[in-house]
């Protein structure tokens, strides 16, 4: 069995069981932290210089020529 659905699984039936001591604000903390991560992540992302990570691993697929165009 994955991973994912032995761990979530217990989470949702938390959620759905009669005696759920979650509430509306924990949710609504829990979907705002998400989001944050989320953001932080596309902003490194988006931030990172692929050129020079890409370069790292695959070498040969990196074109001065074409690196220094780009950045002209």
């Amino acid at each position: 069995m994955r991973i994912a659905v032995v761990l979530g699984r217990s989470f949702i039936e938390s959620l759905n069981s009669n005696t759920s001591t979650t509430t509306p604000s924990q949710i609504i903390i829990g979907i705002a932290a998400g989001v944050a991560i989320l953001g932080i992540i596309l902003y490194l992302t988006i931030k990172a210089d692929w050129a020079n990570i890409i370069g790292k691993w695959f070498p040969w697929a990196i074109v001065k020529e074409a690196i220094q165009a780009i950045l002209m």
